[in-house]
């Protein structure tokens, strides 16, 4: 994903300390996605993803302003991995669960 002029077209909740984005799980999450921003022009990022990590640095026990600084201040390219739960209408017990994007 590379930034744009006005950032990477997404925001997060989430992380110790902060309000958790889902019950008792205190990691960082994509909350939103800006329309017409970096993230929703490159299309696998989706709200509720949980991001795992930010060009190789591990954020899934990070507070949340430690993530937004890592956000913002990474100039260039940025690799995230984000893991989503699958919870599809037609999914099977076999393939129910998460997956790994890379983005």
């Amino acid at each position: 994903l590379t930034r744009d002029e006005v950032g990477l077209g997404f925001t997060v909740a989430g992380g110790r300390g902060s309000t958790p984005y889902k019950a008792n799980d205190q990691s960082i999450y994509i909350s939103r996605i800006s329309k017409g921003g970096a993230a929703e022009q490159e299309g696998s990022l989706r709200v509720g993803d949980k991001l795992v990590s930010v060009n190789g640095i591990d954020v899934t026990t990070v507070q949340h302003d430690e993530a937004v600084t890592l956000l913002t201040r990474t100039t260039g390219p940025i690799l995230l991995i984000v893991t989503r739960s699958i919870d599809q209408e037609g999914m099977t017990p076999a393939n129910f669960g998460q997956f790994t994007v890379f983005v």
